[in-house]
């Protein structure tokens, strides 16, 4: 077995045994551009010159690194309670109810009439105004300035958009002929696919999709919980002839957003 040694600064310190130094990189003492070197070596070389021979499996690409097919995001967890979740989404929407109000409404609008009068409309629209809707949440959560039109945002990535929405509906219906329960179980493995898709719309759908399942492992029922909480006021709103879920909408749609920000910040 060879012995590894690493540069730190004047210092050489060694020897390591492989295992010992990969957990080295691991706990970050060693990078890309520390100088290592073992006995079979000729010369010392920075880290990258000879992780592969290491350590032969590729590291997953952070967020700001270009996208591909693997998944940015592990082993995150939302940390913040349910409650204190729902208190946030109150505070984001202090002075913005009306406006949020009407972002829902103005969709609700156009996904029913377009379905009314244009077959497959609400197929075809409904993956932009989600996206659109997204956008909004994200934007207003994080006080950004927020305007009706950000609901419109959605159509500048109509491709993903559309994709997304078509995909995660299938699959959830695909689940749900198996039994309602996994079916609702697949429906809170993509409920992030929007979120991930309004902050990166260069992403394809199926990215979108893989990375909302990545994130909501370990987290579903986390989530499942916080739906929950809606549901007494969903019996409430029901006694005021529906009239109360005008203000719940955005309640939840607050409400899951800061889900997601938590869940991103958790790792």
């Amino acid at each position: 077995m060879l012995n590894w040694y690493y540069a730190a600064g004047e210092e050489r310190k060694g020897p390591f045994t492989e295992e010992e130094f990969l957990q080295l990189v691991k706990n970050g003492e060693i990078h890309d551009e520390t100088l290592v070197w073992n006995e079979e070596m000729g010369d010392w070389e920075p880290y990258k010159n000879v992780k592969i021979s290491i350590d032969p499996t590729p590291p997953l690409p952070t967020p700001v690194e270009e996208h591909s097919e693997k998944i940015p995001y592990e082993a995150l967890f939302s940390r913040t309670t349910n409650a204190e979740l729902m208190t946030r989404a109150r505070a984001s929407l202090q002075g913005r109810w009306g406006l949020s109000i009407a972002v829902i409404f103005v969709c609700l609008i156009i996904l029913s009439v377009a379905s009314q009068w244009i077959p497959f409309a609400g197929v075809v629209l409904s993956g932009p105004m989600m996206l659109g809707l997204y956008i909004y949440f994200l934007a207003l959560i994080r006080k950004e300035e927020v305007e009706l039109s950000l609901l419109f945002k959605g159509f500048e990535h109509f491709l993903p958009a559309f994709l997304t929405y078509l995909l995660t509906s299938i699959f959830v219906f695909l689940w749900t002929l198996l039994f309602i329960i996994p079916g609702i179980v697949a429906s809170y493995s993509y409920s992030m696919a929007f979120f991930v898709l309004a902050d990166d719309p260069s992403i394809s759908a199926s990215s979108a999709i893989q990375i909302s399942k990545m994130m909501m492992k370990g987290n579903k029922w986390k989530f499942f919980c916080l739906s929950w909480r809606f549901f007494g006021w969903s019996i409430l709103c029901l006694l005021t002839f529906g009239i109360g879920f005008i203000w719940l909408y955005p309640y939840i749609y607050a409400s899951v957003t800061h889900f997601y920000e938590d869940l991103k910040k958790g790792s």
